[in-house]
């Protein structure tokens, strides 16, 4: 890590800034997995119930379970080889993302990529020859293959989309991914040489993580279709995409990442959500259904997070009992579907313990939709942008287990625990009108869009105060912020003006005064009393509010595009994904000379 410490000019004052930049990993998103025939083996998965992320086995009962790695940042992402004698994953060296093999019993581990790229989702060929995985080495995310000692990298894909999440099919000859080629995130087959790509999805949500039936017949995969801010396992006819079914049907829950079993009867998956706003089964669960859906249950059961599931094969299938079965089939009444156990009304969820830390850690957002999490900040998935619009900022819940994202068109994902109040229908946004940023009220059931010509667009239980409809602005609204209250809001433009409604106080703006750069984004004094102002060259305006210091005069190698609250001061981001903090809360990492695919467009706070 790098430390620089200067004295810098303001525009108000004079301070000193503490300058961190640091490439640290950002989790992107679990890669896909392979069912290859076989006996079912064990379980892999990735948990932090040590405090840090590695890799875990145990039974399909959840039985005997063993920690495999033991890694200082992060190991994530494990995928069984054919076999079910080794293991691909992804390890976080000095914040770089490679590809990595060890043995089933975590001996052995070898750095198969060692690029200076990110390499993340690798998965196995059907014959154990081939790894194929995702890279933006080539400066977009695409699907690359390689031998399985890590020699001769090749890309597959090479589309202008977003292409990842390879699943190989059993026989060998095709590769299920997800991309954005055409728009949304769809579910897609090609052969295994990366030629006749075939859409076998067409919605208007999510979908993604492709996983192959051990008989090569079904594509099991997750989707956010149902449009409730969850998302759901379903399953479809690998040759064409019909024959729909939604497996787990859950709608305040976020099931993903689906993996079969060996012998094909049982699926297991992840669980991240919540149901009713209370915690249902931790950060991350692993549960296991039978392959019609029946039969769903938690695995794990543990308070860190448990993910990244994937299922091991052990040799050929049998033709009478297997040796190692797995975990029998709840059964139900007839006409009925059973499910998982419900927790005891008298075993409520632990109450906040008074004293506890306050997790601390950011989201930076990229114009394409991707939420890359540092610190204790969760990622809870990408947001769904389409082709040729930028996604505009990213809103945390009040829980601060989910997130908002929205686009300029006012498309809107809701993530993690954030439900979807509404957007702007085609029509409501004028000829050259765009939204600019999202704010929401304090009991997170409403928000306020804000758009470039000072519109203020209110849903959910969130209350029109007025905006400045009517009025000619000297720049366009970039930013707003509401009250603690809920009951006012303010817009800053880029110019400096500053418009205040509701309860909320005019402390003084920019307007009309002489600007170097833009102003981007408006932060609230943590007491209340005041603001600050950020512009695209990093210097502060502080109104009522005391200095913490700007970047002033020292160059930057991006504009700064956004800043929020952050302890008792602000933390800037630049478009490159830089880092400026000038608070009492801890650095937690920027992207670095590691730059994003696409330029960082806003950034949030856990605080």
């Amino acid at each position: 890590m790098s430390t620089v410490t200067s004295s810098l000019p303001s525009r108000t004052a004079a301070g000193f800034v503490l300058v961190l930049l640091v490439a640290l990993p950002v989790w992107i998103s679990p890669g896909a997995q392979a069912a290859f025939p076989g006996v079912n083996g064990r379980l892999v998965f990735t948990s932090d119930r040590t405090g840090n992320f590695e890799i875990f086995s145990m039974n399909p009962d959840g039985s005997d379970l063993v920690q495999l790695t033991d890694w200082p940042e992060e190991d994530r992402e494990p995928a069984w080889s054919p076999d079910g004698t080794k293991i691909v994953f992804v390890r976080v060296v000095d914040g770089d993302y490679e590809i990595f093999s060890m043995n089933a019993d975590g001996t052995d581990v070898k750095n198969l990529t060692n690029h200076g790229r990110f390499d993340d989702e690798p998965v196995w060929s059907t014959d154990g020859t081939k790894i194929a995985w995702r890279s933006n080495r080539s400066d977009d995310a695409e699907i690359w293959v390689m031998n399985a000692d890590g020699t001769n990298p090749v890309n597959l894909t090479n589309s202008p989309g977003l292409d990842d999440e390879a699943a190989w099919s059993p026989d060998g000859t095709r590769i299920a991914f997800r991309s954005t080629r055409d728009g949304n995130p769809e579910i897609y087959v090609m052969n295994a040489d990366g030629t006749n790509p075939t859409r076998l999805t067409d919605n208007a949500r999510s979908d993604d993580d492709p996983a192959w039936s051990p008989d090569g017949t079904k594509i099991a995969f997750r989707s956010h279709r149902e449009g409730t801010g969850s998302s759901d396992i379903f399953v479809m006819d690998a040759g064409d995409g019909s024959g729909l079914v939604n497996l787990t049907r859950t709608p305040d829950r976020r099931d993903t990442d689906p993996a079969w079993s060996p012998d094909g009867t049982i699926i297991a998956y992840g669980n991240e959500d919540r149901d009713n706003g209370v915690e249902r089964t931790g950060d991350g669960e692993i549960w296991v259904m039978n392959a019609n859906g029946s039969g769903q249950r938690n695995m794990t059961n543990h308070p860190a997070f448990d993910g990244d599931v994937d299922w091991q094969p052990l040799g050929s299938p049998p033709t009478t009992v297997t040796t190692q079965p797995p975990p029998p089939p709840v059964t139900a009444p007839s006409g009925t579907i059973a499910g998982p156990t419900p927790t005891p009304s008298a075993d409520p969820p632990s109450p906040t313990v008074p004293g506890r830390r306050v997790p601390t850690g950011y989201w930076m957002l990229g114009g394409d939709g991707m939420v890359y999490p540092f610190g204790e900040a969760r990622h809870l998935g990408e947001a769904v942008v389409p082709a040729g619009v930028v996604a505009v900022d990213i809103e945390p819940t009040p829980t601060r287990d989910g997130y908002w994202v929205v686009d300029e068109g006012g498309g809107l994902s809701a993530l993690g625990d954030a439900r979807d109040h509404g957007r702007p229908s085609p029509s409501a946004l004028a000829a050259g009108e765009s939204v600019t940023s999202l704010s929401a009220t304090p009991s997170g059931a409403g928000y306020w869009m804000f758009t470039n010509r000072g519109r203020a667009l209110p849903f959910g239980d969130a209350i029109f105060l007025g905006d400045m409809s009517g009025v000619v602005l000297n720049g366009p609204v970039l930013d707003s912020i509401p009250t603690p209250s809920g009951a006012g809001y303010y817009m800053v433009a880029s110019d400096g003006g500053i418009f205040s409604f509701g309860d909320a106080r005019f402390f003084g703006s920019m307007g009309g005064k002489p600007l170097n750069k833009p102003v981007q984004s408006l932060v609230p004094d943590p007491d209340g009393s005041g603001y600050w102002l950020v512009a695209a060259d990093g210097g502060v305006f502080a109104f009522e509010a005391e200095f913490r210091g700007s970047m002033g005069a020292t160059p930057l190698n991006k504009p700064v595009t956004g800043m929020v609250p952050f302890g008792n001061g602000y933390l800037m981001v630049g478009e490159d994904g830089g880092i400026f903090n000038f608070s009492d809360q801890p650095f937690h990492g920027s992207l670095g000379d590691r730059p994003p695919l696409r330029p960082v467009v806003a950034v949030a706070a856990l605080e």
